[in-house]
């Protein structure tokens, strides 16, 4: 407040700041300096000609309302005839934004969708190696039987190891993640935000394929009959 800036070649004192409104279409929208209209006109663009207004209205209600009366009055301003073509446009920034919003929730819903193919087959993939684990270690499971284990410690072995082995791959997964994130951002100048909260949720989500993923090659190896696991090769 009260500094003095530089607009093309005149000097304007800082009466006022915006509070900070983020981008909008990829454009800044904390870029930008506003100055009267008659001291635009007359001081830096030298003409009484105004090729854009921006319009704000009180309520989302009363936008079409508004935008028909700034037609009709753009109508009379430019003495265009009934049935003449407009030489003027009016866009409301509530369609461009409904657009935006529908494009991002396409985005999501893609995104969600190839996270949850990924989670599936990623599952798929740990029951396999934990079932693959139970076959080759039935004699394993037989002896820890014959000697007092329970059912319940057998399963509970397997349920460790398979929430282990996505511990493991949900901390590589976020290293990688991070680490993806920064490499773009340096390459494509981008900004970007990773969030503590979505890093437990990557792990908390691993965590849980492993739990239920391995619940049925735990279930197996629990039930497995002591005498019979004894016999296996």
């Amino acid at each position: 407040m009260g500094h003095r800036i530089r607009i093309l070649d005149r000097e304007f004192t800082v009466v006022g700041v915006f509070a900070p409104k983020g981008t909008l279409g990829g454009e800044s929208l904390d870029n930008q300096a506003f100055v009267p209209l008659s001291v635009a006109k007359r001081v830096l663009f030298g003409e009484e000609k105004v090729r854009g207004a921006h319009i704000q209205v009180i309520t989302a209600q009363a936008v079409p309302a508004v935008m028909d009366a700034i037609d009709e009055l753009l109508l009379v301003r430019h003495r265009i005839l009934s049935g003449r073509g407009e030489d003027f446009s009016a866009e409301d920034q509530t369609e461009i934004i409904t657009a935006a919003q529908a494009a991002t929730s396409t985005f999501e819903t893609l995104t969600l969708a190839l996270g949850a193919i990924a989670l599936l087959v990623g599952g798929i993939g740990i029951m396999n190696i934990m079932l693959v684990s139970v076959t080759e270690r039935t004699r394993e499971i037989g002896i820890r039987k014959a000697v007092g284990a329970e059912p319940s410690h057998i399963q509970a072995q397997f349920l460790i190891e398979a929430l282990a082995l996505c511990t493991g791959g949900g901390l590589i997964g976020v290293a990688l993640g991070i680490g993806s994130a920064r490499v773009i951002s340096d390459l494509a100048g981008w900004e970007t935000l990773i969030s503590p909260a979505s890093l437990l949720v990557a792990l908390s989500t691993a965590l849980g394929v492993g739990l239920v993923f391995g619940y049925y090659p735990a279930r197996r190896a629990a039930r497995l009959p002591a005498a019979v696991a004894m016999r296996s090769d």
